[in-house]
């Protein structure tokens, strides 16, 4: 007996589990090929950089319990206190020869 490789031969010597019966032969059973689902490429997001305002770091003014930022942000002087937070900047850490400012959940570091 021929087979193509999509067919197979089932011997049925077992009891039925629904009737009770026991079923005798062979039968032949063509096996379809089912075409696979295509994966959905998920779509790339395009992340548009983000744009800081121009920073410059003048240096800082220290105290005995305080660190004053000398910041000129586009073109402005500020004067900003380390953990103050100014137009969406916050000073995060001070260093005598920098500073490190968080703009919308991202972080720098300006050098004097």
């Amino acid at each position: 007996m021929v087979f193509n490789k999509n067919e197979f031969e089932l011997i049925a010597n077992y009891r039925d589990p629904f009737l009770g019966k026991f079923i005798r032969g062979t039968h032949q059973i063509a096996v379809k090929k089912t075409k696979k689902p295509k994966k959905s490429i998920p779509k790339k997001i395009i992340k548009t950089p983000l744009v800081w305002p121009h920073i410059d770091y003048d240096g800082s003014i220290r105290s005995e319990n305080k660190v004053i930022v000398v910041l000129k942000i586009n073109a402005k002087k500020h004067l900003l206190e380390q953990g103050e937070e100014f137009s969406g900047l916050k000073i995060k850490q001070v260093y005598p020869d920098s500073v490190t400012i968080v703009y919308k959940k991202e972080t720098k570091t300006f050098p004097k």
